[in-house]
């Protein structure tokens, strides 16, 4: 008996685990997501201030959830939208003709990193 209650417990750790490393993935992605397109916006509203504004939302929120989203995601995932989010801030610093490209590869990119974690989700349940 006390087998079986370890069991249960062990499993229903496993997908609480589970389901809270997705969600908190997905959170975060949608956050970055969100003012990536916001700076994306004011840029075709030729806004550099407030584009800037986005971008650097849009870093911290990732560089402050970067600790644990290292420990839940491949270590490269993490790194490359760190990265992707750089250029496009330096996209727009010094060649903000090509801006829209890095922001449209970079919202790809994070939009990867949720929809990878859909059919996680979907297995669990």
């Amino acid at each position: 008996m006390k087998r079986l209650v370890t069991a249960i417990v062990l499993i229903l750790v496993a997908i609480s685990v589970s389901v809270f490393e997705s969600c908190y993935v997905i959170r975060i992605s949608e956050k970055v997501e969100t003012n990536l397109n916001s700076a994306f916006d004011c840029y075709q509203k030729n806004n550099l201030v407030q584009t800037n504004f986005y971008l650097s939302q849009a870093k911290n929120i990732w560089d402050n959830s970067r600790g644990l989203l290292n420990s839940l995601l491949i270590h490269n995932y993490t790194e490359n939208i760190s990265e992707e989010i750089a250029v496009a801030i330096n996209t727009l610093k010094y060649d903000a003709e090509n801006f829209p490209i890095e922001c449209q590869k970079t919202i790809i990119v994070v939009k990867d990193i949720r929809y990878s974690m859909i059919p996680y989700i979907e297995n669990i349940l």
